[in-house]
């Protein structure tokens, strides 16, 4: 159970956009994102928000160094 794979994703954030907006899009446009620069992460297992987390490398890889479990229930801003 240990060497099970699973799905994780870390969020930077939501937008809404007009369909019109997004085939508008084009290299160097900018998508203003519902967070700010200094708000963690969100990081999900699955659809499950588990964990909150800031940006950085490891190893020359972009990493995310988890600073909050989420428990049950919990919202992430509090």
């Amino acid at each position: 159970v240990q060497k099970t794979s699973i799905d994780m994703k870390v969020e930077l954030g939501n937008s809404m956009i007009t369909v019109g907006e997004m085939l508008q899009l084009s290299r160097g446009d900018v998508i203003v994102l519902d967070k700010k620069v200094s708000d963690s992460l969100t990081v999900k297992v699955g659809d499950k928000t588990k964990f909150a987390g800031v940006p950085g490398k490891k190893n020359n890889s972009i990493a995310v160094r988890i600073t909050e479990v989420v428990e049950e229930g919990e919202d992430l801003d509090g």
